[in-house]
């Protein structure tokens, strides 16, 4: 992208809406012999997608997706007020999924169903039947022993959770688990954990 000395958008290398490639390894996974070439730059810095602004209206910008840039810091430069449009299954769900990629009320989905738990200690999910994964969002403590036991970060910070999220997501989605529970990111880290919410509530989606 330096080289070129031009901007470029692009897909995302995976196929459409299950979880996102955030490794070169992840796009050899996804896509195998249909592209020619995967050139690697390592793995994504931030973890989760961009985030989508709508000006079609620049009097009334909104937020189709969120992402590491917030809200706040947009309507600052912008110097007004910047509204979200929230995810759900609705007319204007479907119609903000036509405007821009990773939109759709269902999207980021592994191939086995997810929960995401917002309160884990109300939710009880251990009690679960069958073979479930869980995934905290903080490694828990004496968790990391069992096999269907995952996390997102070691110590809760929410940029390592976010560049894990989708790694984790795809190696616990191969473990032949007949359901994975997840858990949120705590509200009061910011933009990331926003973003991150926003893509497991579309992963969680009645399908």
């Amino acid at each position: 992208l330096r080289l070129t000395g031009l901007p470029l958008a692009a897909p995302s290398a995976n196929p459409f809406g299950y979880v996102s490639p955030t490794t070169a390894a992840h796009v050899r996974d996804g896509l195998g012999g249909r592209i020619k070439y995967i050139l690697d730059g390592g793995a994504c810095r931030v973890g989760v997608e961009s985030t989508i602004i709508d000006l079609r209206n620049p009097a009334k910008p909104r937020i189709l997706r969120p992402g590491a840039i917030s809200q706040r810091e947009i309507s600052q430069v912008l110097n007004c007020i910047v509204t979200s449009v929230k995810s759900r299954a609705s007319a204007e769900g479907e119609e903000m999924g036509a405007v821009a990629p990773g939109t759709l009320a269902q999207h980021y989905s592994p191939k086995t169903p997810l929960v995401l738990v917002q309160d884990w200690a109300d939710a009880a999910p251990r009690r679960a039947p069958g073979n479930p994964a869980f995934i905290r969002f903080r490694k828990p403590e004496g968790g990391g022993r069992k096999k269907n036991f995952f996390w997102l970060s070691q110590n809760g910070g929410v940029r390592e959770a976010a560049r894990s999220l989708y790694a984790v997501l795809r190696k616990v989605d191969q473990g032949r688990f007949t359901r994975i529970y997840i858990e949120a990111a705590p509200a009061a880290l910011g933009a990331l954990a926003n973003a991150i919410n926003d893509r497991l509530s579309r992963a969680a989606a009645k399908r």
